[in-house]
C-alpha cells in the first residue's frame, strides 16, 4: 500500500485531468496501481480486525492451569509455579494429558502476561492539602567522630508547600519515629492533622483494610491527635512528595557526608532542623511558582497545637538476664549489667537512643547507649559492673573492667602484688561512686590525680578533683594568681579609713 501523501498526489492529479498512463509515469508507478487509486471513492480507516480463536488440546486444561497461577499469587515469588512444574503436574494428575510441554509454556507465558498488564494502573493526580504530611526514612553516609558511618534519616515532608524536615538515627524503629516526629513538631510548634507513612515503615503497616500500629506508635498518636494513613500496595504515587525531598535532601545535604558530633540527638533538634528549613526555604515551589516558605505558611496555619505535655517515647518491656547479668534486644544486642543481676526480671525502657534499665522493683539500674544493626553488639553498664566486682575483688585479674577500661595509673596500682583484697574492693566501690555523678573518664581520671599526689584514695578527695576535671584544667587552675579584687573597691560608697574615721 502507497504512503497516504502519495495517494493524495494521485487524486490531486486525476482532479486536474491526468490520465491514468500520465499518473503513473510522473508517480513511478505501475498502471494497475494508479487505476486502482484513482478509482477508490471509500477511504475509510479499516475496522479492527476480529480475532480468530482456534481450538487448543490445551483447552479443558487452561482454567486448571489459570487457577493454579492465581493461587500462587499469594506465595514467595522464588515458589510460584513454572510452566514446567505446572506440565509435570497436570501429566500426573490426569492420565490422558498428552500436551507438550512448549504448549503448555506458551499458555503459561501468555496468561501472567495478561495479569501483569491486568495489574498496572495509571497514577491519578492528588491534592494535597495544607497541613498534611508525608513520612519515610532514607539512607546516608555521615562522619562521626572521623569515621565515616552509614545512618537513617527520617524525612516529614509537605506536599502542599513542599517543604520538608530531617532528622538523623542508627535505625527505623518506631521509638526512632516517634522521636523525629516529636522533636519535629516541637521545632515548627505544631501537629499535622494527616500523616502518611509507608507499608515498610517501623510504626506498622496496612494489610488489606486492617491498619496494624505498634503499641507505641499507637499512644503517641492519640497523645498528638493526628490521624494516620498507610499508603495502597504499589502506589507509590501516594507518598511521591517525601521520596523526592529524601533524594533531594541527600543530594543537597549530605554531599559530601556531614561531620556530625557524637551527641546526634542534640545535633538533631538544634542544627539540623535549621539546616533543613533553610534548604527548601529559598526555593521556588515547582508548580505554583512561589517561595516554599511563603508557601509553608499555610501549612502550619492548619497546624493542630501542641499537647500541654510532651510524650516521652520509649517502649517498655520485662526480659530476663542470662547467668551473666546480661539482657538481650533485638535478637543480637546484649547489655551487661553486673553478674549480681544475673537470671533476674529485668524492666527495660527502650528509646530513639537510649536503653534504661530497673530491677524488679524499679530501681534504676542505669543507662546505655542503645545499639542497632544486623552485627552482635555488647554494651557495658560500667556502673553495675563496678559495684558487681568490688563485692568480688578476686575476679579484678579477668574482669572486663580490667581488659577494655582501665589503664594507666589506676590499672596498675589495683594490678600491684602489695596490695590488698580489702583495698582493691574499696578503690573499685569508690570508682563506682564517682560514676554515678560523672563521666567514667573524669571518674578515673580523678582517682589517677590521687595517686599521683601519693594520697589516700578517699572519697572527699576524688570528689573534689573530679568537680575541677568538669570544670576547668587541673594546672591551670593551680597556677592561678587568683582574681584582683582592687578594681572593685569603686563600688563601696567609701574607703576603710574614712568609715573609721565616722
Amino acid at each position: 500500500m502507497l504512503q497516504v501523501f502519495r495517494i493524495e498526489s494521485i487524486k490531486d492529479l486525476a482532479g486536474q485531468g491526468k490520465t491514468i498512463a500520465e499518473i503513473a509515469k510522473i508517480q513511478d508507478i505501475d498502471y494497475k496501481t494508479a487505476k486502482r487509486y484513482v478509482e477508490q471513492e471509500d477511504f475509510n480507516q479499516p475496522a479492527q480486525p476480529v480475532i480468530k480463536h482456534f481450538s487448543s488440546i490445551l483447552d479443558p486444561y487452561k482454567d486448571e492451569i489459570r487457577a493454579m497461577i492465581v493461587e500462587s499469587h499469594g506465595w514467595s515469588k522464588k515458589q510460584r509455579y513454572t510452566a514446567k512444574r505446572v506440565w509435570i503436574i497436570l501429566g500426573e494428575k490426569h492420565q490422558e494429558f498428552n500436551c507438550s510441554y512448549n504448549v503448555v509454556a506458551r499458555f503459561v507465558a501468555a496468561y501472567k502476561q495478561e495479569q501483569r498488564l491486568s495489574m498496572r494502573f495509571g497514577y491519578d493526580e492528588l491534592v494535597w492539602h495544607p497541613g498534611e504530611a508525608q513520612v519515610d526514612f532514607g539512607e546516608a553516609d555521615f562522619y562521626i567522630g572521623g569515621k565515616l558511618e552509614r545512618l537513617k534519616y527520617l524525612v516529614v515532608s509537605f506536599p502542599a508547600s513542599n517543604m520538608a524536615f530531617v532528622q538523623i538515627f542508627r535505625g527505623e524503629t518506631s521509638e526512632c519515629v516517634c522521636q523525629g516526629l516529636r522533636d519535629i513538631f516541637e521545632y515548627l510548634g505544631g501537629v499535622p492533622f494527616l500523616l502518611i507513612f509507608d507499608n515498610a515503615t517501623g510504626v506498622g503497616r496496612r494489610i488489606g483494610d486492617i491498619l496494624q500500629m505498634t503499641r507505641l506508635f499507637t499512644l503517641f498518636r492519640m497523645h498528638y491527635g493526628f490521624q494516620v494513613r498507610f499508603c495502597n500496595p504499589y502506589s507509590g504515587n501516594e507518598k511521591g512528595n517525601v521520596e523526592s525531598n529524601v533524594g533531594y535532601i541527600r543530594r543537597n545535604l549530605f554531599v559530601p557526608p556531614l561531620d556530625v558530633p557524637q551527641d546526634i540527638a542534640s545535633y538533631n533538634t538544634g542544627i539540623l532542623l535549621k539546616l533543613s528549613y533553610d534548604l527548601k526555604a529559598g526555593i521556588k515551589h515547582y508548580k505554583h511558582e512561589l517561595p516554599v516558605s511563603e508557601l509553608f505558611k499555610k501549612d502550619k496555619e492548619a497546624f493542630k497545637s501542641l499537647p500541654l505535655k510532651p510524650f516521652e517515647v520509649f517502649s517498655r518491656q520485662t526480659v530476663k538476664a542470662d547467668g551473666y547479668g546480661r539482657i538481650c534486644l533485638s535478637g543480637n544486642h546484649f547489655y551487661t549489667l553486673g553478674g549480681q543481676y544475673r537470671d533476674s526480671p529485668i524492666i527495660v525502657d527502650a528509646a530513639a537512643w537510649t536503653v534504661t534499665t530497673y530491677d524488679a522493683n524499679g530501681k534504676l539500674i542505669g543507662t546505655m547507649a542503645r545499639e542497632y544493626g544486623s552485627e552482635r553488639t555488647s554494651s557495658q553498664n560500667i556502673g553495675s559492673m563496678l559495684a558487681s566486682l568490688s563485692r568480688k575483688p578476686g575476679s579484678w585479674g579477668n574482669s572486663f573492667i580490667r581488659e577494655e577500661m582501665l589503664d594507666g595509673p589506676l590499672k596498675s596500682y589495683l594490678d600491684s602484688p602489695t596490695i590488698t583484697r580489702h583495698q582493691t574492693a574499696s578503690t573499685l566501690e569508690l570508682l563506682e561512686q564517682l560514676t554515678r555523678n560523672f563521666p567514667y573518664d573524669v571518674a578515673q581520671q580523678a582517682l589517677e590525680e590521687c595517686l599521683k599526689k601519693g594520697s589516700e584514695l578517699r572519697k572527699d578527695d576524688a570528689v573534689t578533683l573530679a568537680n575541677r576535671l568538669m570544670t576547668f584544667d587541673l594546672d591551670r587552675a593551680e597556677n592561678s594568681t587568683g582574681v584582683d579584687l582592687n578594681k572593685y573597691n569603686v563600688l563601696l560608697p567609701m574607703g576603710k579609713e574614712e568609715s573609721n574615721g565616722q
